[in-house]
């Protein structure tokens, strides 16, 4: 331990040292204190008869003894456990020394014990003591000022002992004064200790001390703390001299005080590295060993900062190894835990390392607490005079600055990733036994982790919606959670979208369990259509819907909250867990199980069709998503192209126009279509209203020009189509976007030969997808950006690729096209090409909810977005240019 010179305090030292002294003498073992009155003169000499000796048997349980010296009352209190045995002691005063009050001999000499034992010498009455009074021991040939308090009111002087006498190296070298330092460091202070004197021991109380033989008693006994590694004791000694210094009215107070206060934050840099060797070095046998050695490091690096009155830091150790000890440590604690839960998937051990991720959840909050406590610290530096403040300011850091955020790595390196093998061995025994046994006890581990809560909501939850039409079939089908329960936790489908067919049914179905905790009671399922209540079942037990809940009808729906039979809007239908005591004390806060969005605007399919008789060109017709409502939106019947020829008229064969590729707008009220074949009207892009009315001319293509397979955009603004220009006896093929008001189209793409056989607009706007063949027999699938600001990139290859305007599915992550190899779907970035259906080249068109796929084939027929469950919805004979919204 090294020694400095002292020098004079900034002014403000004594109040600061005031106030720290202060927490530090309530905070640590063995600091005395109190507040003294002002002392009203010197007591008169005390004049008394020595006293005679006491003597009396002490066991196990403790006791108190009592003698007289010199006048003053001795009261000595041996707490329970401090000695082994029945053991004999004597009290014998005897004649004080010059400058001594009273002086009392400690029998027998060389006793130890296992715990403190108070000692309490009381003034007679109408005497005093000083503010500078303090109690001393003789070990061996050193008198040592114990920490003594005095108390004015009580007219009392106290202080602890652990020994009758001996020498001081004794003292703190005897196993029982010095059991957390352990034999080898006892063992290391045996060559400064001194030969035993049993018969020396005494302690005597005096007014007045010189100044400096208690500042060389103090001294030598912290440095022999130090050695042995007492250096909680030795702090504690270091920082309670203050608090006497202070109460004796010392004129050099400050000075010496901040010498007290340097050696404290010497002991302190000793502290902080036998602190942060012993995180690396101590021996690991339980999860909760990691906390103390994490909070003890942190503590000592606290007081060392707070103690740095010249801000030169610990020399063996720096910010830098304190973070790289604590990194260190939290590694080792990564590898304990990872090393518990190596075969955490199997059931028998989840619980076994449960309450190791606790402890790691403690040490995460204690180092919080820790950091927090440091960046709120608001003392001011303690700088010398005339000492560089900038490097004094730019020194004092706070630790929630150099800790690296060991909180968050515990979070991110620890818990984390101990979650999941964790939750996985919880969801095996869930699953084999369909029981959520195991879950309080994970949870209850790792804290709020929203998973773990998921895991306990979802387990043996199925919820199957179905829409059905008037006859009973079903037009829209979802099955929401688990419909079992999957090898790992994985995330329920937990919402959807269902178009309702208003002369049909709602039919909510399935299976949800009880929770199951200690608290679990009845619990409720609500049904809920726009936040009216429309259906509920309660259980105590067992399920909570196990089978079907009423069926449920669309005007029904309607009526209950308020709505109009004509409704034609999108409304929600939520089914819920009613927030009961069980879910409270499993950490579940989402009591929401399914929302599924129910659309009352019946969805209609677009196609063209020949909807008349002979020679009829074909019009645009639609049907309803689940096959009936067939309409006629335009029609084409013939007509006789008559020519004058003198006094008669020669009529030819009757012909008729064609509308075909239809685009409906994303809200659903227009309607795009292209009429190549006019008969003497205008040729080109045509808009109407959704029901076929209002035509209106929007492109005109000239001679023998066709303007075809148009696409919306999703704003509604715009829309893409395809000229075939006729040029030199051959058709060469462009594609344009143009604004619905009628602005100049725009090329975004032109060939000289081959054709363009469908666009597609993306979702977000960004994109156009299109068909290309060329006259070579290449062709595939494009796209490009929307406003020209790139080339077009090929996609996918297919010599017979086809598009209709609903080619992507509604998410944008997916096109369908037709081919070579039948429907076809890839993912948007040219991945993940499947075969949905290899029999039909057509090209598809998704359902507005993406669960389906509608397709030309012998009329118009559906299947499930993934390719099953083929089904029929129209026979008529359709043109295959489908427009779904």
């Amino acid at each position: 331990m090294s020694h400095r010179s002292t020098f004079s305090a900034a002014p403000r030292l004594p109040r600061l040292l005031g106030t720290w002294l202060l927490a530090a003498a309530l905070a640590l073992p063995g600091c005395g204190g109190g507040d003294t009155p002002p002392d009203s003169g010197p007591p008169p000499v005390v004049v008394a008869p020595v006293g005679d000796p006491v003597t009396q048997t002490v066991g196990t349980a403790g006791g108190t003894m009592r003698a007289t010296a010199s006048g003053m009352a001795v009261t000595l209190t041996i707490p329970d456990g401090a000695l082994p045995t029945n053991t004999v002691l004597t009290l014998t005063p005897q004649a004080p020394a010059v400058g001594e009050v009273a002086s009392v001999k400690l029998s027998p000499g060389g006793l130890f014990f296992a715990k403190p034992i108070t000692v309490v010498l009381q003034y007679p009455s109408g005497t005093l003591p000083l503010a500078t009074a303090s109690l001393r021991q003789r070990l061996g040939s050193d008198d040592s000022y114990l920490v003594t308090t005095v108390d004015a009111a009580t007219r009392t002087l106290s202080a602890r002992l652990t020994t009758f006498g001996g020498s001081g190296m004794d003292v703190l070298a005897h196993p029982a004064a010095l059991a957390p330092a352990g034999r080898a460091q006892a063992l290391r202070a045996q060559p400064m200790a001194e030969p035993a004197a049993p018969s020396d021991g005494s302690l005597t109380a005096t007014n007045t001390t010189p100044m400096a033989d208690i500042i060389a008693s103090i001294r030598r006994q912290s440095t022999i703390l130090e050695i042995v590694g007492d250096f909680d004791a030795a702090f504690a000694l270091q920082a309670s001299v203050g608090s006497l210094l202070n109460r004796r009215g010392d004129p050099d107070f400050a000075a010496t005080a901040t010498l007290f206060l340097r050696e404290s934050h010497d002991t302190a840099c000793l502290a902080l590295v036998a602190a942060l060797s012993e995180t690396r070095t101590a021996t690991i046998t339980k999860a909760t060993d990691f906390a103390p050695l994490r909070k003890k490091a942190g503590q000592w690096w606290l007081i060392a900062e707070q103690m740095d009155l010249d801000h030169v830091g610990c020399a063996y150790a720096s910010i830098d190894d304190f973070t790289q000890a604590a990194l260190d440590l939290t590694q080792r604690e990564l590898a304990f835990h990872k090393g518990k839960f190596s075969a955490a998937n199997l059931p028998s051990l989840v619980a076994e390392p449960a309450a190791g991720v606790k402890a790691s959840r403690r040490s995460k909050l204690e180092i919080e607490a820790l950091e927090a406590a440091a960046a709120t610290l608001d003392l001011p530096p303690l700088l010398p005079q005339g000492s560089d403040h900038k490097t004094a300011s730019a020194h004092k850091r706070p630790l929630a600055v150099h800790s690296t955020g060991l909180a968050s790595i515990i979070q991110t390196e620890l818990l984390d990733p101990l979650v999941t093998p964790a939750r996985e061995a919880a969801w095996t025994v869930a699953k084999a036994g369909q029981s959520l046994a195991q879950y309080p006890t994970v949870m209850d581990a790792f804290g709020s982790v929203p998973a773990l809560a998921q895991d306990a909501q979802f387990v043996r939850t199925r919820i199957e919606v179905r829409v059905n039409n008037a006859g009973g079939e079903t037009l829209g089908h979802s099955v929401l959670g688990f419909d079992t329960v999957p090898d790992k936790p994985a995330d329920p489908k937990r919402t959807d979208t269902l178009t309702v067919n208003k002369s049909g049914t709602l039919a909510i179905s399935g299976n949800i369990a009880n929770l199951e905790c200690a608290s679990a009671g009845t619990e409720t399922l609500k049904v809920t259509f726009d936040d009216t209540e429309v259906a509920t079942v309660s259980a105590g037990g067992g399920n909570l819907l196990a089978g079907a809940l009423s069926t449920l009808t669309p005007p029904g729906l309607l009526q209950s909250a308020g709505l109009s039979p004509d409704d034609k809007g999108s409304h929600t239908l939520r089914v819920r867990r009613s927030v009961s005591p069980c879910a409270a004390t499993l950490g579940i806060t989402d009591d929401l199980l399914a929302t599924v969005t129910l659309s009352f605007n019946e969805r209609r399919i677009y196609f063209s069709a020949n909807p008349g008789g002979y020679r009829y060109g074909s019009g645009i017709v639609s049907i309803a998503a689940d096959g009936t409502g067939y309409a006629v939106h335009t029609d084409n019947p013939p007509v006789e192209q008559c020519v004058p020829d003198g006094s008669s008229t020669i009529c030819g064969p009757a012909q008729s126009a064609t509308d075909d590729s239809p685009a409906l707008s994303p809200d659903g009220t227009r309607l795009l279509f292209s009429r190549p074949d006019a008969l003497g009207t205008p040729d080109g892009i045509m808009l109407a209203r959704a029901n076929g009315s209002g035509v209106t001319e929007l492109s005109n293509a000239q001679g023998r020009d066709i303007d075809t397979a148009p696409s919306w955009s999703p704003d509604g603004l715009r829309y893409a189509y395809v000229r075939m220009a006729y040029l030199n006896n051959a058709y060469r093929p462009a594609l344009f976007v143009r604004d619905i008001g009628g602005s100049a189209a725009v090329s975004l793409a032109s060939f000289q030969d081959g054709s363009l056989n469908g666009t597609a607009w993306s979702p977000d706007g960004k994109t156009i997808a299109y068909a290309r063949r060329s006259a070579s027999g290449s062709g595939g699938i494009y796209l490009v950006a929307a406003d020209g600001s790139s080339a077009a990139s090929l996609l996918v290859s297919d010599s017979r690729a086809q598009l209709t305007p609903s080619a992507w599915s509604p998410d944008g992550a997916k096109i369908a096209f037709g081919g070579d190899g039948g429907i076809q779907v890839v993912h948007a970035d040219g991945t993940g090409l499947v075969t949905l259906l290899a029999t039909s080249p057509w090209p598809p068109a998704w359902s507005p909810d993406g669960n389906d796929i509608a397709f030309c084939g012998g009329g118009i027929r559906l299947m499930k977005a993934d390719g099953s469950n083929v089904r029929q919805l129209w026979t008529g004979n359709a043109n295959c240019d489908l427009s779904w919204r």
